[in-house]
């Protein structure tokens, strides 16, 4: 009866098989947890405040709106794309056009507008990005509104009646940019140039209506003074004439010798040939009587 003993190194190749069976359990535990996690965070999303989502499937915009908060979608297929719904700000410089008389006209504008919650997969759909919205649509319709009211309107009633062209240009716009999911809450026009020749005839127009008001004042003021001394003038004449009536009632040069001597201080002038002007003594001596 023969033993077979076992070879050397045979216990070390069992050990070594079951070993890397062990390595490659544990790399496909890591594997399919790495999956899992992926799959798991792949399937919900986040919207930030202030914005909607809209979820497109292989490319394909989805008609569901998501609002600000936790959701979950197909991990690998949906994809989130936020559509900011606060009121946003675009500038819009210098946007040129001609008026009625031919004038031409540059002008910068601020818009204030939004884009409506309900409409954001269309707004997606047809624009991605804000960038591109402003650049296709709200450029566009600025320009187009700027240039048909001030082709309806003078360079002068560009400047004179500012809030009426505004209110058209802001009526226009909205009409606009109804087919664009594009809502207008306000719009100012910052600024208002015109070619410099048309510039210096307004100053020389608008200083010449100043030198005339100011002569038409001056008129005004002149006539005033003109009847001021004219009525000052009837009153001294008509006092005159009231205290020349007085005299005559008191007794005419008598009466102003008499009211000379109340008035004298007792003191005679002396005066060239040793008369005495003016004072009669005899009548001084009666007045003392």
């Amino acid at each position: 009866m023969s033993m077979r003993f076992p070879q050397p190194g045979s216990g070390g190749e069992f050990a070594s098989s079951g070993g890397a069976k062990t390595a490659g359990k544990i790399g496909a535990v890591s594997i399919l947890v790495l999956v899992l996690l992926t799959v798991l965070i792949g399937s919900y999303f986040t919207v930030p405040s202030g914005h909607v989502a809209v979820i497109t499937r292989f490319g394909a915009v989805k008609p569901a709106i998501y609002e600000e908060g936790l959701h979950f979608k197909m991990p690998f297929v949906d994809d989130r794309n936020l559509v900011n719904i606060q009121v946003l700000s675009y500038e819009a410089k210098a946007v040129d056009a001609s008026t009625r008389d031919l004038q031409s006209v540059s002008a910068t504008f601020v818009v204030q507008y939004a884009v409506d919650r309900t409409d954001a997969p269309e707004v997606y759909r047809n624009y991605r990005t804000v960038d591109v919205l402003q650049a296709r649509a709200l450029q566009p319709a600025i320009e187009e509104s700027f240039k048909a009211v001030s082709a309806q309107q003078t360079a002068e009633e560009l400047v004179t009646q500012r809030a009426a062209v505004r209110e058209k240009i802001l009526v226009s716009l909205r009409e606009k940019l109804q087919p664009h999911f594009v809502t207008i809450k306000d719009m100012s026009v910052t600024n208002f140039a015109f070619s410099q020749a048309f510039t210096e005839a307004i100053e020389q127009k608008v200083t010449a209506e100043q030198r005339a008001l100011k002569a038409k004042n001056d008129l005004e003021r002149i006539k005033i003074e003109g009847e001021q001394r004219v009525a000052q003038a009837k009153a001294e004449a008509d006092a005159i004439r009231v205290q020349a009536e007085a005299i005559q009632k008191q007794g005419g040069q008598e009466y102003v010798q008499l009211k000379a001597i109340e008035k004298w201080n007792g003191q005679l002038p002396t005066v060239a040939g040793g008369a005495v002007p003016f004072i009669n003594l005899n009548m001084a001596e009666a007045a003392k009587k």
